[in-house]
């Protein structure tokens, strides 16, 4: 089939990153007070798939190691999609990240720029971002869940959290928690 052979690779790159998150939440307990037990475990119940692409010309990178600043800005900037997840990075490893996404579900990466190799994440709706900016700050929405209360693994996202970008991981089923 047409398109076929340039998918795999992507594919198998979103296996390996399922995997990994696979693997970091057995790592954590099941709790009876918890919807989740890890981020990795919401990720794989809630996430979804974007589609790696190179930065476009004309937009810059940001300063490396501060990719929740720089997927803010860019987003702002831009209009586009503010995403936190985890991100497969081209040297093999992988990294708790924030970057943006296109309307098509195309990464804008304004920190690694093309250098992703799979990117798994939740896509937040304005009005979510900013009722958690009330009630944490300026802080990341995933990965600083202390500031609030581990709020996100007890109860879940609320219905008006996520845009419906990207490719529901939980719709794969080498994707789905194991």
């Amino acid at each position: 089939m047409p398109g076929e052979n340039t998918r795999a690779p992507v594919l198998r790159r979103q296996a390996e990153l399922t995997e990994l998150l696979r693997n970091n939440a057995r790592l954590w307990p099941d709790l009876p007070d918890r919807r989740y037990s890890s981020i990795e475990a919401l990720l794989l119940d809630r996430g979804r798939w974007f589609t790696p692409a190179d930065l476009p010309p004309g937009r810059p990178r940001g300063p490396e190691q501060r990719c929740y600043a720089n997927a803010t800005l860019h987003s702002e900037t831009y209009g586009l999609t503010y995403t936190e997840g985890f991100a497969l990075a081209g040297s093999g490893l992988y990294a708790a990240h924030a970057w943006c996404v296109r309307p098509d579900g195309a990464v804008e990466d304004p920190t690694w720029g093309g250098d992703g190799l799979a990117y798994l994440g939740l896509p937040f709706s304005a009005g979510y971002l900013r009722e958690h900016e009330a009630r944490a700050g300026d802080h990341p929405v995933l990965f600083d869940q202390h500031r609030t209360g581990w709020h996100l693994l007890l109860h879940g996202l609320p219905d008006n959290a996520l845009l419906p970008l990207g490719r529901p991981a939980s719709s794969d089923s080498s994707t789905m928690p194991g």
